[in-house]
């Protein structure tokens, strides 16, 4: 954070940066940390093996949707003129096989972030975050669990080091957009826990087995 904020100070960047905003994604078919990794096995059956319910996007969430895609790419074009990062290591995509057919599938922000008298620095994800969460720091609970499942999933696939906690690089989304690093703790039983359900719900797929709802609010 303090490097891009030197950076910036010193005015010597670009004299445009070429930003590309996709507003739509494809399916794959692969689990996808962002989307699946807290899924009840029953609804993850359907989304994944049979047919995903189409989520309706108002307006004003693709507006988030776009705006969250931008501060990707303006840190990402940053990163790399300032020499911390490879063009071919920002949103780089990753497939993680796995049993029974099934795959993880997700696009990792900054992989070996080079960072001057820290080393390499194996995953950096970027979130965006309202002022509120912004001032306490953290994103509400709900969230946090989904980034912490999301960003032990990426650190688990490329092989980062049981030790290295990954960065969350927060942008506040209102005015001054102050940025703050969240280190995220590494949890190898839920990634592990993560995996088995995403095999189990394969394998229930593979034999024409409906799983059980876990979570009560299943809309299958």
């Amino acid at each position: 954070m303090p490097h891009i904020d030197a950076y910036q100070d010193l005015g010597q960047f670009p004299p445009r940066w070429d930003i590309t905003i996709f507003t739509t994604k494809p399916d794959d078919g692969g689990h996808h940390p962002s989307t699946h990794a807290l899924m009840c096995p029953r609804e993850l059956y359907f989304d994944r093996h049979v047919e995903a319910i189409p989520e309706r996007v108002t307006v004003a969430q693709q507006r988030a949707f776009d705006t969250g895609h931008f501060w990707h790419g303006y840190l990402g074009a940053m990163l790399v003129d300032m020499g911390f990062v490879r063009p071919e290591n920002v949103e780089r995509k990753y497939r993680k096989p796995l049993d029974f057919g099934a795959f993880g599938s997700g696009t990792l922000d900054f992989v070996d972030v080079e960072v001057p008298g820290h080393g390499t620095l194996p995953l950096v994800d970027v979130k965006t975050m309202n002022a509120a969460d912004f001032e306490k720091g953290r994103p509400r609970a709900d969230l946090w669990r989904k980034y912490v499942a999301q960003v032990n999933l990426y650190a688990d696939w490329i092989g980062a080091p049981e030790d290295y906690s990954p960065i969350l690089l927060a942008v506040q989304k209102d005015s001054p957009h102050g940025l703050l690093e969240i280190e995220v703790p590494r949890d190898p039983a839920l990634v592990a826990e993560i995996h088995d359900r995403w095999e189990g719900v394969a394998l229930c797929a593979k034999h024409g087995v409906e799983p059980p709802c876990e979570c009560g609010k299943c809309r299958r």
